[in-house]
């Protein structure tokens, strides 16, 4: 048996040689494809914590007092970071505690963003006075407010309605025409239904298996 292993290897072994080097090389190949994709990962998460996030103004149409008005809502993007589960437990120590605190496991979350928004708004209105108070009332589509004051206190009541929309965005690697291929990097774009409110923050971290 060992003389006939032997015979055949005298005469196959180049095509057995050529098969060897074949695996090697794709492994070679699959390493380096493998360390290029962590270096972009790397370089892109350096370019992203070295920027801004944008911000940005979109048109919308709203009925205000039955009619049809156009106002400008306020925008923001910016392109994702990309963390292992390591790096994220390490660099991101407030969001795992957060996720720890809603009794989430890491390893099953796919993304995690933080959006600080601030609104203000300048609001005049009639004021309406008797013997000892005096109060106004004031409604948009956006923010009620109404109060009384007299000579000893102020009531303030208000309520103020917002909500986000979030859209996360593939920006194509390669474009040709009308054809696009690969992801270069994704991005998350957020709006704010409230012309008040704009972004003072925003992140948006991807989690690598």
């Amino acid at each position: 048996m060992t003389t006939i292993i032997i015979s055949i290897l005298k005469k196959y072994w180049s095509y057995l040689l050529i098969s060897l080097l074949a695996v090697v090389i794709y492994f070679m190949f699959g390493t380096i494809k493998a360390k290029n994709a962590e270096i972009i990962r790397k370089t892109s998460n350096i370019e992203v914590l070295n920027s801004e996030f944008q911000k940005y103004k979109v048109e919308s149409t709203i009925k205000i007092n039955g009619k049809d008005s156009t106002i400008q809502l306020n925008a923001a993007k910016i392109n994702s970071l990309s963390y292992t589960v390591s790096e994220f437990e390490q660099y991101r120590a407030n969001d795992y505690q957060t996720i720890e605190s809603l009794k989430l496991k890491l390893k099953n979350v796919v993304s995690v963003s933080n959006v600080s928004t601030h609104t203000e708004q300048q609001i005049i209105t009639p004021t309406i006075k008797t013997d000892s108070t005096v109060c106004f009332n004031y409604n948009d589509p956006f923010i009620s407010v109404s109060a009384c004051s007299d000579s000893k206190n102020t009531k303030l009541y208000y309520s103020m309605t917002d909500s986000l929309t979030t859209v996360v965005n593939a920006i194509p690697k390669h474009k040709f025409l009308w054809w696009s291929w690969g992801i270069k990097a994704i991005n998350i774009n957020i709006l704010s239904k409230n012309p008040n409110t704009t972004f003072t923050y925003l992140d948006y971290i991807e989690l690598k298996k």
